[in-house]
């Protein structure tokens, strides 16, 4: 194989499991102060910008930042696993029938969207998938209140204005978050963090968001995904108007609000995602809608898959949320394993590869390089990689690195090179082998 085959057009993150922040998906490497005890909560000013519904009288929040062009692109999209081979993706899937899914939320009249799609929905699901149960109550719930608190560390709005989505899934795996039951939701305070810990995911990626074949393939593979949308006039008035168990096409003019969900299903027939909002169940299809395929491709900024849920995210049945202290970093930062494997994109016209590790501890990844040698004989020659910026955090994800077809890549040795920052600001470079076969 010629030198000139390995180059990469960029490189990406994702996790092995299920989430993990990708490359460049999340603002640089700082941290948000460590939670502090719960105190009393200060009440919450008035939110921007709320919504009326004109056959309702009720107002309804958003709260997704809107990210710049130029800031999309520090969040490379990456090339998710396709289903197995041989597997042909079903014409519809709903995760609404796994069992996994909480009951509709309401955020009220407080701009939480992202809470509510990044921990209230997907944190919670990953979580209850994990431990086979049905989060029916708060105690298995994840807080949408302390995830917004979190939030509010890292970019303090006075819970008047919108988040991140990124910035949500960085605190799920670097900090992760109590139950429902430990914090209720209001949307009247603007809260205080809580110092429990039972929810958290080990990785996210960005998808493309016209990438549909990827899309499905997460929800086929039951793993909800939420999403930033750019919010049209007409929106809000869909949801409680009489096409409300219909399919959203978007009909209105474009506004300045950005609005966080979660994906949880799609239908081919109807050409159609399905998607849970966090407005309670007087709108849409109780809480649910039909977002057309068009239509979400126009509107839709953003789409991530979450990796994995944080052990012990659960407590196994209703009771007080335990309390524990977050465990020392490990004297040692390893690789403790990685394999590789690739995939033809047929989408992109790449082949993929994916080298995909889980970590002892979560770490901020600033930049990845790989090294490759002839492992089998085959006479080809090593080479380095240039070290490509990723900028997340993840426990366990895997590592993309590309190359367009024709070119393949070839069997042989791997050594993954990752310069990483640890919880306690400590800067290292840790690398681990395997064989592609």
């Amino acid at each position: 194989m010629k030198r000139r085959d390995f180059l990469l057009s960029s490189t990406a993150i994702a996790s092995t499991t299920v989430a993990i922040p990708l490359a460049g998906c999340g603002g640089g490497g700082e941290q948000p102060d460590s939670p502090q005890a719960p105190v009393a909560p200060t009440p919450a000013p008035p939110p921007l910008s709320p919504s009326p519904a004109p056959s309702t009288g009720r107002t309804y929040q958003f709260g997704a930042a809107v990210r710049s062009q130029a800031e999309l692109a520090a969040v490379p999209t990456v090339y998710a696993k396709a289903s197995a081979p041989g597997v042909a993706l079903p014409r519809s899937a709903d995760l609404r029938t796994s069992g996994f899914l909480p009951p509709v939320g309401d955020q009220g009249n407080q701009p939480s969207c992202v809470a509510w799609a990044v921990g209230y929905t997907t944190a919670t699901f990953s979580a209850a998938q994990q431990a086979v149960i049905n989060p029916t109550s708060p105690a298995r719930q994840a807080s949408p209140t302390d995830l917004y608190a979190k939030l509010q560390q890292i970019r303090p709005t006075s819970c008047r204005d919108g988040t991140l989505i990124t910035d949500a899934c960085d605190i799920l795996i670097r900090d992760r978050i109590t139950t429902l039951q430990d914090a209720p939701y209001s949307d009247r305070s603007c809260p205080a963090p809580r110092a429990n810990r039972q929810f958290g995911i080990l990785g996210y990626r960005r998808l493309n968001s016209a990438d549909s074949q990827a899309i499905k393939t997460q929800i086929y593979e039951k793993k909800p995904l939420p999403i930033g949308m750019r919010v049209y006039s007409d929106f809000v008035s869909f949801g409680t108007g009489s096409l409300r168990t219909g399919i959203y096409r978007i009909s209105g003019s474009l506004t300045n609000e950005g609005h966080a969900m979660a994906i949880v299903g799609y239908d081919d027939d109807r050409q159609a995602y399905l998607v849970v909002n966090s407005w309670g169940v007087d709108w849409g299809n109780q809480g649910y809608f039909w977002f057309d395929y068009n239509s979400f491709q126009s509107s839709v900024f953003e789409v991530y898959a979450v990796d994995g849920a944080a052990q012990a995210n659960v407590v196994p049945s209703p009771g007080p949320a335990p309390s524990p202290s977050p465990s020392p970093a490990p004297t040692t930062l390893q690789i403790r394993s990685l394999t590789a494997t690739s995939q033809i994109n047929f989408f992109y016209g790449l082949d993929v590869l994916f080298l995909e590790f889980s970590l002892s501890e979560p770490v901020f990844i600033n930049a990845v390089s790989f090294r490759y040698e002839d492992a089998f004989g085959f006479g080809y020659f090593p080479f380095q990689s240039q070290s490509f910026p990723v900028g997340v955090w993840a426990a366990q994800s895997y590592v993309n690195f590309w190359q367009s077809l024709p070119s393949r890549w070839v069997p042989g040795r791997y050594t993954l090179f990752m310069d990483c920052t640890r919880q306690n600001s400590q800067s290292q470079t840790i690398s681990s082998s395997t064989l592609f076969r």
